[in-house]
């Protein structure tokens, strides 16, 4: 689904009112095929939310040590 959406133009930027992005989304769910979708297509790996937290934050916060690797990785500080 999130190909799909990505193949139609979605903006992967796109805040929602908490300022969670979809990469936000998906380092909180611990969706780390969709992260990676996300990060190659160019979505912001230091996007901050409505309180600070970037996606990188979040997925240590939520224990998904694999999704931080991979954010990490990515360049997320």
């Amino acid at each position: 689904m999130a190909e799909l959406l990505i193949a139609k133009g979605a903006t992967l930027g796109l805040q929602a009112n908490n300022g969670y992005t979809p990469l936000h989304w998906a380092a909180v769910r611990g969706s780390k095929a969709v992260a990676e979708l996300l990060i190659r297509d160019g979505s912001d790996v230091n996007a901050r939310d409505a309180y600070g937290n970037t996606p990188l934050s979040w997925a240590r916060l939520t224990g998904h040590k694999e999704i931080a690797e991979l954010l990490q990785s990515s360049g997320a500080r």
